[in-house]
């Protein structure tokens, strides 16, 4: 089991959570794991349930970078599960500041960093940590007082700016961590890079840095991190598993505009199927894509349909409207 924690405050209750055993998967074929070798699914309960939403590292890019969560899923999240080839760096507060942890694997229950998340990377598990530049407040442990960097998310671009860093970062930083044998970070001392400017690893091959040696103590306000080089981790690779099972997450309870009736969606991978318990009706289906077709037959008969998934504007998927005219709203 991987699990490791950054940049966190401390206290009796943090202590304790550290030291408890998490349960931890981490192969391909584990119960657990997703089935996108690339993906994570975040969930708001424990033990993989409630509303969920996944993300991947997709074929153009290094790694996935989440800075901001939608507002029904900050601060919410309790379980995640994990495709085989990814880790992800998970953060308290938004834009990959505050306390942070990394998990390896999928996780029933994520401990103390429950209700809490509000960012994160996802990186390849190849690598112990996501390639960037780390500003903390002190040596040992930082409280709030952090703020990570990463390199550039695409893989056509070679530089990441970020001319302002978090208000309770900007001016606090003590010393820099990089991770990534070709990363690079520059701080700067003003916003927009302006002021003095250090570089690292620099001629001294330097990875772990006390600004204070650099006049900079407490007066970082910019960074600009560059990866140098080929990004030696592979591509995605999209493999016939992924275009099977990576779907859109239609589990829960729905309801239907003909009838007024209720469904309830389970769903594995693609396929999935309701329940309706007015008329005792069950339907099987396939997700392809943002187009589902099912078949369904119970009391009041049988048929068969195709529909459109329609997203809301963080990508949940909250209506399904049917070729016949009937449309699905999740409650």
């Amino acid at each position: 089991m991987r699990f490791r924690s950054i940049c966190f405050f401390i206290g009796t209750l943090v202590i304790a959570a550290l030291l408890s055993p998490l349960t931890c998967t981490a192969t391909a074929d584990d119960s657990h794991a997703l089935p996108d070798p690339y993906g994570i699914e975040v969930f708001r309960h424990v033990d993989f349930v409630g509303d969920s939403m996944s993300y991947r590292i997709e074929f153009s890019m290094r790694i996935r970078l989440v800075p901001v969560l939608p507002n029904w899923l900050n601060d919410t999240i309790s379980s995640l599960r994990l495709g085989y080839l990814v880790s992800v760096m998970v953060f308290k507060h938004a834009n990959f500041s505050g306390p942070s942890a990394i998990y390896d694997c999928s996780h029933l229950s994520i401990g103390w960093m429950n209700d809490t998340i509000s960012s994160f990377i996802i990186f390849p598990r190849a690598l112990d940590y996501p390639p960037g530049g780390h500003l903390r407040e002190d040596f040992v442990y930082g409280d709030e007082e952090c703020q990570f960097f990463p390199v550039p998310e695409l893989l056509t671009d070679t530089v990441a700016l970020y001319p302002t860093i978090a208000d309770n970062v900007n001016d606090e930083s003590h010393d820099l961590i990089l991770y990534g044998d070709q990363t690079n970070v520059d701080v700067y001392e003003h916003a927009n890079f302006g002021g003095n400017a250090a570089h690292f690893p620099g001629p001294a091959n330097i990875t772990h840095a006390s600004l204070e040696d650099y006049q900079l103590r407490e007066r970082v306000s910019s960074v600009r991190v560059t990866w140098n080089g080929p990004w030696p981790y592979g591509q995605v690779v999209l493999t016939p598993m992924v275009a099977v099972h990576f779907a859109y997450d239609l589990r829960g309870m729905w309801k239907g505009e003909f009838g007024s009736l209720t469904y309830q969606f389970t769903q594995d991978g693609n396929q999935f199927s309701w329940y309706v318990e007015t008329n005792r009706e069950r339907g099987t289906g396939t997700i392809n894509g943002t187009i589902v077709s099912v078949a369904w037959a119970g009391d009041w008969g049988s048929g068969s349909d195709t529909g459109t998934l329609i997203p809301d504007r963080s990508g949940r998927i909250v209506r399904i409207e049917w070729d016949n005219g009937n449309t699905f709203t999740r409650l």
